[in-house]
C-alpha cells in the first residue's frame, strides 16, 4: 500500500492511498513530499490495511483512531513451486494441516500429509497402499508453510510442483462426540480426524461447525481403498466413491454409512471392511459447507454452462456419478490444466474450465467433466486470501459510503 500523487482535472495535485491491487482506499491525504520531493510515497505499516484514519506525524504516515483488525488469511491455498532436488521451504501463508502434493511434469504419485499423523508420514490418493514413512518427502509443517526433502514426487529438480494446502486450526484434541473417540484438528470448516476401527456400527466426532458434506477416509495400516462420501452421492448404504479408482457408487464394502448422513457432530460408519476394520487406524478428512469458502454439490453435463458456487473458486475437483476419473483444476496452475486424483499422470492442458467470480464455467463437453446427460459431483474451495480480500473490499466500501454521507466534497 502506498501514498501516490495524481493530477486532477482542475490541475490540482491530490494525494491518494492505494492498495497493492491498485484499488483506491482514500483520497485527500495531507502529507509532506518524499525524500526526493514530489510525488512523495509513504508505505503503510504492517497490519494497518484496514485502519480507520490516516495522517502524517513527525514526517511519517501513521494511523489515528482504532484500526479494524485484518481478516486472518487461513483455510485453503494452492501453491506452485519449482523443485530443486534438495531441501527447501515452501510458503503458503499459514500453517497447513493437510498438504496434498503432485509433481506436474512427471508420472509420480500424489502425496498427502497431515499434521495429525505428522511428517513425514504419507499416503497416495492414486494407491491403496498403507501409510509410508519417507524422510525425503514432506519433512515438517511450519508456521507459514512446510519443508520438503529430495523426493522426486515432491521436489524433483527443475520440475513444476503443485501443493494444495488446508488449515485445520491450531490444536489436536480428543473428541468424544461419537461412540468411539477420535483425535480431531478442526477450524470448523475442515477437520483432520484419526480414529480406530471397531468392526461394528459406530460414530466418530468430526469437530466441524455443521454437518460434514464431504468425507474422505483411508485405512492407514492396511491396503484398503480410499472411501469418499459426498452430499450429492447420499450417505446411504454403499453410496460412496473410491478416490483411487474410477468406479461410480461402489458396493461390496459393507454398510459404509449406516444409511445415515453426517450430523453437525458425528459421522456414522458401518461394519465396512474399508472404514472400520477392528483395531485398525484410519484418517478422515472432513469438510462442512461454508458460504463464500466451500461448496459441495452436483450438476448435469451438457454444453457451455456456468456452475454457481457463490464465490470465485481456487480449486475444483469433479467426478462423474458414472465411471470416470477425479478431475482436479486450480487457479494457481491455470484453470485449464487438469490432474487426476486417482492417477499418477502428469498435468494436461484441457482449456475446458474457467473460474468466475461466482463459480466456474465449463466451456465445452469435455469427457469426464461435462458430457451431455451425465451427472457430476464436485468440491469447490475458495483461496481464503481471495475471500479475505473480498471481505476487506466490502468493509472498505461500507466505510466509504458512510464517509461520503458526511464529508465535504474535495475542491
Amino acid at each position: 500500500m502506498a501514498i501516490l500523487y495524481g493530477t486532477q482535472s482542475n490541475g490540482e495535485t491530490l494525494p491518494v492511498l492505494v492498495d497493492q491491487f491498485g484499488n483506491l482506499l482514500a483520497k485527500g491525504i495531507e502529507g509532506p513530499p518524499g525524500p526526493e520531493g514530489p510525488p512523495g510515497v509513504g508505505e503503510l505499516p504492517p497490519g494497518a490495511f484496514d485502519g480507520a484514519y490516516l495522517g502524517w506525524e513527525n514526517g511519517e504516515l501513521v494511523w489515528f483512531g482504532t484500526p479494524i483488525p485484518p481478516v486472518v488469511i487461513k483455510g485453503f491455498r494452492p501453491v506452485i513451486y519449482t523443485g530443486n532436488g534438495d531441501n527447501q521451504l515452501i510458503s503458503c501463508g499459514f500453517s497447513p494441516d493437510l498438504v496434498w502434493i503432485k509433481n506436474r511434469n512427471a508420472t509420480q504419485s500424489h502425496k498427502l500429509f497431515d499434521s495429525v499423523r505428522g511428517a513425514p508420514r504419507e499416503l497416495s490418493s492414486n494407491s491403496t497402499g498403507e501409510e509410508a514413512n519417507d524422510p525425503n518427502q514432506l519433512t515438517a509443517f511450519l508456521s507459514d508453510g512446510f519443508s520438503v526433502g529430495s523426493g522426486p514426487a515432491v521436489n524433483a529438480n527443475s520440475q513444476n510442483i503443485i501443493a494444495w494446502c488446508w488449515n485445520a486450526g491450531d490444536t489436536t484434541v480428543t473428541n468424544n462426540d461419537g461412540s468411539i473417540p477420535s483425535q480431531v484438528r478442526s477450524n470448523g470448516t475442515f477437520s483432520v480426524v484419526e480414529y480406530t476401527g471397531t468392526a461394528a456400527n459406530a460414530t466418530f466426532g468430526h469437530g466441524l461447525n455443521g454437518p460434514a458434506e464431504m468425507v474422505i477416509i483411508k485405512q492407514l495400516d492396511g491396503s484398503g481403498f480410499w472411501v469418499v462420501g459426498h452430499k450429492s452421492l447420499g450417505f446411504t448404504a454403499d453410496n460412496y466413491a473410491r478416490l483411487n479408482g474410477t468406479q461410480a457408487n461402489s458396493s461390496g464394502g459393507g454398510d459404509a454409512w449406516q444409511s445415515t448422513a453426517p450430523t453437525s457432530s458425528v459421522v456414522s460408519i458401518g461394519r465396512s471392511n474399508q472404514l472400520n476394520v477392528k483395531d485398525s487406524t484410519n484418517i478422515a478428512y472432513c469438510w462442512a459447507k461454508t458460504p463464500g469458502e466451500t461448496d459441495f454439490n452436483e450438476y448435469r453435463g451438457g454444453g457451455r454452462q456456468t456452475i454457481q458456487t457463490g464465490f470465485r473458486p481456487s480449486f475444483v475437483m469433479i467426478k462423474s456419478k458414472e465411471d470416470g476419473n477425479w478431475f482436479m483444476f486450480d487457479n494457481a496452475r491455470g484453470a485449464g490444466e487438469v490432474l487426476y486424483a486417482n492417477l499418477a499422470d502428469s498435468g494436461q492442458d484441457t482449456g475446458a474450465v474457467e473460474f468466475l467470480d461466482n463459480g466456474f464455467q465449463l466451456l465445452f463437453a469435455l469427457p469426464g467433466v461435462n458430457e451431455s446427460d451425465v451427472s457430476y459431483i464436485y468440491a469447490a474451495f475458495a483461496n481464503t486470501e481471495d475471500a479475505a480480500f473480498a471481505q476487506r473490499q466490502l468493509r472498505r466500501q461500507a466505510r466509504q459510503e458512510k464517509r461520503q454521507q458526511n464529508e465535504t466534497p474535495l475542491r
